[in-house]
């Protein structure tokens, strides 16, 4: 009785005391890593425990959920030239940091490329949870929110790659095997859906949402049993969902985007607690520290001057507007905390950088909301 009570306590602790905290400005993934490292600080372990493993599931595969069903493709063919200049510019980003990383470190190429994209990849559904609150304008919040689901989609697409590099880990899965049981999946997903629309929705009124959570959830445990964590398969499937909206409207309905939005808020949370659980305290070092303030002192400016740079010259705006829409990509804590994890399991990087990546993370989540107040103040 005494353990259900405290179970209960955690789980209520989990969803207020994050909430709490935001009206001190304090992100709520935040909130959540640190009520998660301080449990297993005093000593109260989750790793193991599926009940707690669930509700992270949860968490993250309707995250990415949610980023792929933001994706509007009239806004994107609108303004496709654009964009295509902001994937190119990625992708230069990407091999050249690449390039460094593995110049001057001796790590494999696959995990320089990881690196790069922990680093350089801003977190499309958290930006697109919280873009809200940066009191954006709608051309702004219009290039925020598509640069970084092009990023992150970019950033998906190649990290299939270089995680195949250690197949003989997952699940006994060759490369090829990968390849085409992922290739299996975008063929069979609009197949799925176009059966549950035509036999099974009409009958009955407001199911989209839960075939959207099961079919999110289904995806990502398919995409982590290759060793692609859950981000491709929740992605895919609202991006294909997207994608048939027009033969089925109600798949990917506004209604049904605040709903999933709902859902992600309510569950996120739950994500970042078991993930701060799972961080060992060496993490926390000041040589960790002092690692992920480089990181940012280092790749920070050269991503704003990047982004600021290209919306000077293809935009017609001012250079407070292309710096608001810079920042405000800045967050890269998802993606960051993923590929950390992935490469510290794998023993393919230290806990000393480990811990500059999560460092980092925390940094660059925290910048937007400091620096936005900062020019609130001075406006």
């Amino acid at each position: 009785m005494i353990s259900e009570v405290w179970l209960l306590a955690v789980f209520a602790g989990v969803i207020i005391i994050p909430r709490f905290l935001l009206r001190f400005k304090l992100p709520l993934p935040l909130s959540g890593l640190a009520l998660g490292a301080l449990m297993t600080y005093f000593g109260y372990e989750l790793v193991g425990d599926d009940r707690w493993a669930l509700l992270a599931t949860l968490g993250i595969t309707s995250l990415f959920l949610f980023a792929g069903l933001e994706i509007n493709l009239k806004e994107i063919e609108q303004e496709k030239s654009r964009l295509i200049q902001h994937i190119a510019i990625k992708l230069l980003m990407l091999a050249g940091l690449t390039f460094l990383i593995n110049y001057h470190y001796p790590v494999q190429l696959s995990v320089a490329v990881l690196l790069s994209l922990a680093i350089i990849t801003p977190s499309a559904g958290f930006i697109l949870s919280t873009i809200k609150g940066l009191n954006l304008n709608n051309d702004e919040q219009f290039w925020v929110s598509n640069k970084a689901i092009l990023a992150e989609i970019i950033a998906l697409c190649v990290m299939f790659v270089p995680l195949q590099s250690d197949a003989s880990q997952v699940g006994g899965l060759g490369v090829l095997n990968n390849f085409l049981t992922l290739l299996g999946l975008i063929v069979a997903l609009p197949l799925i859906f176009t059966f549950l629309g035509k036999v099974i929705t009409p009958y009955a009124e407001g199911s989209e949402f839960s075939f959207l959570i099961m079919m999110g959830l289904i995806a990502g445990y398919i995409t982590k049993s290759i060793g692609v964590y859950y981000l491709i398969g929740a992605f895919m499937v609202g991006f294909i969902a997207v994608l048939l909206k027009k033969r089925m409207p109600l798949i990917a309905s506004d209604a049904n985007l605040e709903a999933i939005r709902l859902f992600t808020t309510f569950f996120i949370p739950f994500y970042f607690f078991v993930s701060g659980s799972r961080l060992p305290m060496e993490v926390f070092s000041e040589t960790s520290f002092f690692i992920g303030l480089l990181i940012l002192m280092m790749a920070l400016p050269i991503r704003w001057f990047i982004v600021w740079l290209q919306r000077r010259i293809s935009n017609v705006e001012s250079s407070i507007s292309s710096f608001r829409v810079a920042v405000a990509l800045t967050p890269t804590l998802i993606f960051t905390m993923v590929i950390g994890e992935i490469l510290f399991t794998r023993n393919q990087i230290s806990v000393e950088i480990f811990g500059g990546l999560v460092m980092y993370a925390i940094l660059n989540t925290l910048l937007p909301t400091i620096v936005f107040a900062l020019m609130k103040k001075e406006k």
